[in-house]
């Protein structure tokens, strides 16, 4: 039997923050303390994916923010047709994947997913999204694509 396609949507207050654990104790923190704070003052838009479509446990989640950057702390390959004032960028900050759900690819889906957010947003200005999320060393290395 095939599996239910993934369900990745806004982190809403029936969402079960409490029993996420990914072992790294500030990703865990943010999604049960400050993420929903974040969520409702806009400053980071905050991703989520259930275990299943009926269930409200959280089997991974991401963030999204927008800020701008400066053309001198940009990759050189990056800059080369950039202006020299800041550009506008989309940023990948916190990308969690629980325990349950580790090594099954759910943390390229949600970066897929977020990455994809980002082109839809399309009619906004984005010349950069950085994915900053990787927080320990079994983790992917950080980058910064160009748009």
């Amino acid at each position: 039997m095939d599996e239910p396609p993934l369900r990745i949507e806004p982190l809403g207050a029936y969402h079960d923050r409490t029993s996420f654990s990914c072992g790294e104790m500030s990703l865990d923190h943010y999604i049960r303390q400050q993420a929903c704070q974040d969520a409702r003052r806009r400053v980071a838009l905050v991703f989520v994916v259930a275990v299943d479509n009926s269930s409200a446990q959280i089997a991974g989640y991401y963030t999204l923010s927008a800020p701008s950057f400066e053309k001198d702390c940009l990759p050189a390959e990056v800059t080369k047709r950039l202006p020299h004032y800041p550009v506008p960028g989309a940023v990948v900050g916190r990308l969690a994947a629980d325990l349950r759900s580790q090594r099954s690819g759910l943390g390229e889906v949600l970066l897929l997913d977020a990455i994809y957010r980002v082109v839809c947003a399309g009619d906004v200005g984005i010349a950069t999204v950085a994915v900053t999320a990787p927080k320990d060393r079994t983790a992917k290395s950080c980058r910064v694509l160009t748009t």
